[in-house]
């Protein structure tokens, strides 16, 4: 596939307002869908290298991140795809994806990107003393 981040991005948008991408999301349980990281970001100077997408399972879901990868990859024509399950990702990396750059493509129901939100910034913020004291003990 020769295209873009960018491209693969615009493609997407397109299938969440034609509400394609909801029914694929609802396929495998999906209430939240992000992207995030430098395809949202405003750097003129840097060509976006993937399309880093992170998803929450529904409560319960079973879940099927490798269809769910290969749908996404086949839904934006853009095989640079990197998937993030928010379920099991660190509280950093939930945080940074959750950040306020990330553009919703799908939300089950209003306030769930808000609800993960908050829950991704604040267990970051009660994890860091221990994060903290965790490089200090690898830097000794």
């Amino acid at each position: 596939m020769e295209r873009t981040a960018l491209e693969g991005l615009q493609t997407l948008r397109q299938l969440a307002v034609a509400g394609d991408l909801a029914t694929l999301c609802d396929r495998y349980e999906v209430a939240l869908l992000v992207v995030h990281g430098s395809v949202v970001q405003s750097r003129l100077d840097v060509e976006p290298r993937d399309l880093d997408l992170a998803f929450r399972g529904r409560i319960g879901a079973r879940g099927d991140r490798v269809g769910l990868t290969n749908e996404l990859i086949d839904a934006g024509r853009y095989d640079q795809v990197d998937l993030m399950d928010l379920g099991q990702a660190g509280s950093v990396a939930r945080s940074r994806a959750l950040a306020p750059d990330a553009v919703v493509l799908h939300e089950e129901r209003s306030g769930i990107f808000a609800q993960e939100q908050i829950r991704a910034i604040t267990e970051q913020m009660e994890t860091r003393p221990l994060r903290m004291l965790d490089l200090k003990l690898m830097a000794a």
